[in-house]
């Protein structure tokens, strides 16, 4: 099973290239934060699992513990 975690990626387009994007690709999961550009996402194959783990002030998508623990499993 291939898993991406995908952070900080506002300006994907210069910074995710060739092997990066491939790995998406193929990628069954991704874990995704609210700094992840929605351009992005958009991108994402429709057949990728996605899990949105971000904070926002005041609104956790998830504790901390449980993010640990989906990126251990």
């Amino acid at each position: 099973m291939a898993f991406i975690l995908l952070r900080n990626t506002q300006s994907y387009q210069t910074k995710i290239q060739g092997k990066g994007w491939r790995a998406i690709e193929t990628a069954d999961i991704i874990v995704y934060d609210a700094l992840v550009s929605s351009a992005l996402m958009a991108e994402v194959p429709a057949h990728i699992r996605r899990i949105y783990v971000g904070k926002l002030k005041g609104h956790h998508s998830m504790q901390q513990a449980d993010i640990s623990a989906l990126l251990v499993e």
